[in-house]
């Protein structure tokens, strides 16, 4: 069983929103998590970079996780 990434509360597999919190549970596939995990690295090596933020921003995006991607987008 996983948790929701945004309040914790447990999830069952296949759910589509949180019923605790109602946020939207998006399958990404396992390619776009190692990218998201690569890019999140570098940003911890080259924080001062913001075309890591974009790239980053972008990601998110491409996947319409859009709360993400301007989070990101407004970092720098």
């Amino acid at each position: 069983m996983a948790n929701c990434p945004k309040c914790g509360a447990p999830l069952k597999e296949g759910q589509k929103f949180c019923t605790k919190c109602g946020a939207k549970m998006v399958l990404i596939p396992p390619e776009i998590s190692a990218r998201i995990d690569i890019t999140k690295k570098k940003i911890e090596k080259d924080s001062l970079n913001p075309q890591l933020y974009v790239e980053l921003g972008d990601i998110y995006h491409q996947y319409n996780l859009l709360q993400e991607a301007l989070i990101e987008y407004q970092k720098y």
